[in-house]
């Protein structure tokens, strides 16, 4: 079998298996087998040409070919087994070692949640208002922050600010860390400088947690575990996601949130801003749990799919 038509074969398992655009994934976990880049074997593909043509022939006597010959069964076990865990629904992403998020790149795998793209519009949102006000170093928190990607895209695109990512569980921590320190290297090659950016190992809930900083913050932001527990989630994939991160506490998934929202009024400066990811089913009790804990000027916001995904609010300004 050449390696094209082992990719076919990769293609196929995965559309038996319910997988949504099998040739793409397909083409993206042969990628990582080989490793080669995905936009490669597009090129190859557009160009009438073949993979096995791209990665060698393993045909002939001499030890040259013998280590093709090699090469080319350790990528095909590679791939194999990629596409088997796939087939199992284990994660795309867990299997690329990496995911997208706005700007910046990071590497995620058990034990830390996946990164969504409803997430980008809740980083937007503190984005957006960071950027439109006059401060010349705003502070900003992430509260569960996970693999980092709101922390660490709002200390990307946001100049100068001093942002501290918060996260309990120590798997996801050491995630964090990680990609604090990837795009941290990152931004230096780019000659952007180091980020202004700490990583807190912590229980975003406790009082004690960044208490050096009550009443300084700028903007807190937080996607936070809110998944009800009356609700679980029946999308096979969910299944590799770290339970923590997921459910929120409680049977309409607020305990957390709500603890969260009470830690962050303490947290934010009169005027200060915040945001807050939550369940489709939650718009209304956000928005008390906000007005509970003192904010003004709540509002609810919907996602790209037109669905009730965060709500913002605002601590009083000083008298």
């Amino acid at each position: 079998m050449s390696l094209d038509e082992v990719v076919d074969e990769g293609t196929r398992r995965l559309a038996e298996a319910h997988i949504d655009h099998a040739d793409y994934e397909a083409q993206q976990l042969f990628a990582v087998a080989a490793g080669i880049s995905t936009s490669d074997l597009r090129l190859w593909k557009a160009m009438g040409e073949t993979v096995e043509g791209n990665l060698g022939s393993s045909s002939g006597n001499d030890s040259s070919s013998e280590r093709v010959s090699a090469s080319r069964d350790a990528i095909v076990a590679r791939f194999h087994d990629l596409v088997e865990r796939r087939e199992n629904h284990e994660p795309l992403q867990y299997l690329l070692g990496s995911v997208g998020f706005r700007y910046i790149e990071v590497d995620v795998g058990r034990g830390v949640f996946i990164p969504r793209p409803e997430t980008e519009t809740v980083t937007q949102a503190a984005i957006d208002w960071l950027q439109q006000q006059d401060m010349t170093t705003p502070i900003a928190v992430d509260l569960c922050a996970g693999s980092g990607v709101i922390g660490l895209s709002i200390a990307t695109e946001v100049s100068h600010c001093c942002v501290a990512g918060v996260e309990s569980d120590k798997k996801a921590y050491a995630w964090l860390n990680r990609n604090y320190q990837k795009v941290e290297a990152q931004s230096e090659a780019a000659g952007n400088g180091a980020l202004l950016y700490k990583p807190v190992y912590a229980d975003a809930t406790f009082a004690s947690t960044l208490a050096a900083l009550d009443g300084t913050v700028d903007c807190v932001v937080s996607n936070p575990p809110y998944v009800p527990l009356i609700m679980p989630p029946t999308q096979p994939e969910v299944a590799y996601d770290p339970e923590v991160a997921l459910f929120g506490g409680s049977l309409d998934g607020m305990a957390i949130p709500q603890a969260l929202v009470k830690r962050a009024a303490v947290l934010l400066r009169p005027g200060g801003f915040l945001v807050m990811e939550h369940d489709i089913s939650q718009p209304a009790a956000m928005r008390t749990a906000m007005q509970d804990a003192g904010f003004v000027n709540i509002e609810n916001h919907d996602d790209l799919t037109g669905r009730p995904r965060f709500t913002t609010g605002f601590l009083p300004d000083a008298v």
